[in-house]
């Protein structure tokens, strides 16, 4: 019996590509496509598949949120996120959460396949996940002592001038600490900066 597979995504040329590359393939059977998360929860209560591929960004809002209620199911479905999205920390938070892959649009269809026999397997697939989290880890060491305590200080919603009372410093000084943290972590805002803090400190 072939697996049964669902694919949710509101792009209906990407998804009637997704549809041709299972047609007649020995193990798989794509049962249905659904162009928003409402309809294929419906279905899936109903008629319940062993693997859901969905695109993270959604009409309803994204992929998290909506991957919520498939997790609820039991038996609970694999899920394998199939999107362009390339942002280490909705991986790690999709991989926190439970979901079994996450995959770039860029992939071939023998990289696809790949992976949906490695999650069916229970195995998890992931972008460069584990090279991004080695990376990232790394980055925290190149903080001198006075920018991790900016830092933490940022994470928790310290103002520029806050930090600057707090400290004991110019808010000239502050900013520019801020600016340099954000450059040797990589990162482009204070709420990524919060979600690093939380995730390697």
């Amino acid at each position: 019996m072939k697996t049964r597979i669902i694919h949710i995504d509101d792009h209906l040329l990407f998804a009637e590509g997704i549809k041709l590359l299972f047609e007649g393939h020995e193990k798989y059977q794509l049962e249905k496509h659904f162009n928003n998360s409402k309809d294929a929860y419906t279905f899936c209560r109903e008629s319940l598949p062993e693997l859901i591929l969905m695109d993270y960004y959604l009409p309803e809002g994204n992929g998290l949120d909506a991957a919520e209620s498939f997790l609820k199911l039991y038996p609970k479905p694999k899920i394998i996120f199939l999107s362009m999205v390339n942002d280490y920390f909705i991986m790690q938070a999709a991989s926190l959460r439970g979901i079994n892959g996450f995959l770039s649009k860029n992939i071939d269809h023998e990289a696809l396949f790949t992976a949906i026999e490695s999650v069916l397997n229970g195995k998890n697939c992931f972008n460069n996940l584990e090279a991004n989290n080695n990376t990232n880890k790394g980055f925290l060491h190149l903080l001198s002592k006075r920018e991790k305590q900016i830092a933490k200080l940022v994470a928790q919603g310290y103002s520029t001038a806050r930090i600057a009372s707090t400290l004991f410093i110019s808010e000239l000084t502050v900013s520019t600490h801020r600016k340099n943290i954000l450059r040797k972590l990589n990162l482009e805002n204070s709420v990524q900066l919060g979600n690093y803090l939380h995730l390697f400190n």
